[in-house]
């Protein structure tokens, strides 16, 4: 049955003749249909798979978490008031130091509702939901800029400049940037393969029952493009694509592209190298570095 059920999904896809991977321009890569934070559906149940402790695949369980934390915390002050874009539903919250202040950004309403609940009374902490990427994240009003969860491999470099400028326009002179981000080999543990699921209970994407599609390939020119289609079980409903591209840099190219904005990066670690826990994504543990940087 399972068998048959695959076989009817990649019939289906088949006839809606998405491109082939090695055929996409680097203009193709930048119009492709991304993930939908437009839509109320799917941005409540990424709040509910961030939430989830079970899994690292939208957010990062709780053990995990604090370990990176932990590393995360040898560079933060008590006084520092810290800026957070791409924040999701304040997790990390729980295990940061306690700073002089604190403001979140997320572009998703859903995951920002829940990081309000946890916020404590007369603790300086608040969060907004705007989309980081070409909003204004004031101007010298904060002392560290935290991004996290590996969020500088989903941006190409023209928009992580836009980021990066931000950031910088947001931080006091002097100010720091501390991230994580996973470089090319994280990615090329599994450069290629196809999987179909069938969502019975739906999925991020839709409430019904639909297959779900689901591959990726390491396209070179340091892209890996992962393409989610999701597939109705009758034809009474439409088929729709997703994609998200992850953009891997070296540490050589990231510690350029950081100097270029005045960010000279004085320590890297990799805190999850010969560790001893497990994950669902297995490549992270060995591959996140750690990067702090002081604007000069």
């Amino acid at each position: 049955m399972a068998s048959s059920l695959t076989r009817h999904a990649r019939a289906i896809a088949d006839q809606l003749q998405l491109p082939q991977f090695e055929k996409l321009t680097p203009a193709d890569l930048m119009s492709l249909p991304g993930l939908p934070y437009t839509d109320a559906l799917f941005c409540r149940r990424l709040v509910e798979l961030q939430l989830d402790g079970r899994s690292d695949q939208g957010s990062r369980r709780p053990g995990f978490r604090a370990q990176l934390m932990s590393w995360f915390s040898k560079f933060i002050l008590p006084e520092d008031s810290v800026i957070h874009p791409m924040c999701g539903p304040g997790l990390i919250l729980g295990d940061l130091p306690v700073v002089g202040r604190y403001v979140g950004v997320d572009i998703n309403p859903f995951a920002i509702a829940h990081a309000r609940l946890t916020l404590k009374p007369g603790t300086h902490v608040s969060f907004e939901t705007a989309n980081a990427i070409g909003c204004d994240l004031g101007d010298n009003m904060y002392s560290l800029a935290l991004l996290t969860y590996e969020s500088v491999n989903a941006f190409d470099t023209s928009t992580l400049r836009m980021l990066f400028a931000a950031i910088r326009r947001a931080l006091v002179p002097g100010g720091r940037l501390l991230l994580d981000f996973r470089p090319c080999a994280g990615f090329l543990k599994d450069p290629s393969g196809q999987a179909t699921h069938t969502a019975v209970t739906g999925s991020l994407f839709s409430q019904h029952t639909h297959f779900l599609v689901d591959e990726w390939r390491y396209l070179g020119r340091s892209v890996f493009v992962h393409r989610l289609t999701l597939l109705p079980i009758t034809l009474s409903r439409p088929a729709h694509v997703f994609h998200t591209v992850a953009w891997l840099y070296s540490e050589y190219e990231l510690d350029s592209l950081l100097l270029s904005f005045g960010f000279r990066k004085t320590a890297t670690v990799k805190p999850f190298v010969n560790s001893s826990m497990n994950s669902d994504v297995p490549e992270m543990l060995e591959d996140i570095a750690v990067v702090y940087a002081v604007q000069s």
